[in-house]
């Protein structure tokens, strides 16, 4: 049998590519800006041939502004644990996709209502648009998560906050709080410290 006709059968059996995307795809970050945050561009090229047979989903607990340039292969994007979820219009690879320069969002220096537009194509690309729970107890929730930001950046300047929200602006629906930085040994404070 052909390698290409093996390879065909196999991919026949597939219906469809899971992954998470920040751990998994590239090196897990804690900064939001971090260079290290991006596929590497031979895994990137991979994604996107596979892209052409089979629908690739990336699961992330990050939000679409963080994922949306890094995962233009997939067809659904599952945001911030599934609160929302994103199916994709097709993008058509090209190596400036990747290579290409980007306004930065500050991303520590905004709030619910000073996020700043995307400059790509203000996500022309979303086919559909899915909310896991009700809005309302969303847009509740994400008063408390404001509230909550609003006290860890005023009481504890050695934490790392990153905001994340949903396409339309409106909710803040997930938070990350990291302070790994401020610690030498990482993984032993993992191992030893942490479960204490």
């Amino acid at each position: 049998m052909s390698e290409e006709k093996l390879y065909t059968d196999k991919m026949m059996q597939i219906s469809a590519i899971l992954s998470d995307y920040d751990g998994t795809l590239c090196p897990a970050v804690s900064a939001r800006g971090n260079s290290g945050s991006k596929i590497p561009p031979k895994l990137e090229k991979i994604l996107w041939d596979i892209s052409k047979e089979l629908p690739i989903c990336i699961v992330s607990s990050k939000d679409f502004f963080f994922l949306h340039d890094k995962t233009k292969f997939a067809k659904v994007v599952s945001c911030m644990m599934g609160i929302e979820t994103l199916v994709l219009k097709k993008h058509h690879y090209s190596k400036s996709l990747s290579g290409k320069k980007k306004k930065k969002i500050d991303y520590d220096k905004t709030s619910i209502t000073g996020l700043q537009d995307n400059d790509d194509d203000n996500f022309q690309c979303i086919a559909a648009r899915h909310i896991l729970s009700d809005k309302q107890i969303l847009k509740n929730n994400s008063g408390l998560l404001c509230d909550i930001v609003n006290e860890i950046v005023l009481n504890f300047k050695d934490i790392s906050v990153e905001q994340k929200f949903t396409i339309d602006k409106e909710i803040l629906a997930g938070v990350t709080f990291d302070y790994r930085h401020n610690i030498k040994d990482w993984q032993s404070y993992k191992r030893n410290t942490e479960p204490l």
